[in-house]
């Protein structure tokens, strides 16, 4: 991973939610890097689930046996 992804991950999590539709494919893969740069990154994997689940990759939308946790 380059070093920018940190920071670039740290800025999104006090961007505002109201304009941001995930929709493309090319997508997935930066949902899942901000999951993996990010501790806690509830909008990610929110964003990341419904984007799979769109594109009709259910099993992994899905979310863990355990269920989900709330940050």
């Amino acid at each position: 991973m380059r070093n920018g992804n940190g920071k670039c991950a740290e800025n999104t999590k006090a961007a505002s939610c109201d304009y941001c539709f995930p929709n493309k494919t090319e997508e997935i893969r930066v949902l899942e890097t901000a999951i993996q740069v990010l501790n806690s990154a509830p909008m990610a994997k929110y964003y990341l689930g419904n984007l799979l689940y769109d594109k009709k990759q259910y099993d992994r939308a899905a979310p863990p046996a355990g269920g989900l946790e709330y940050d």
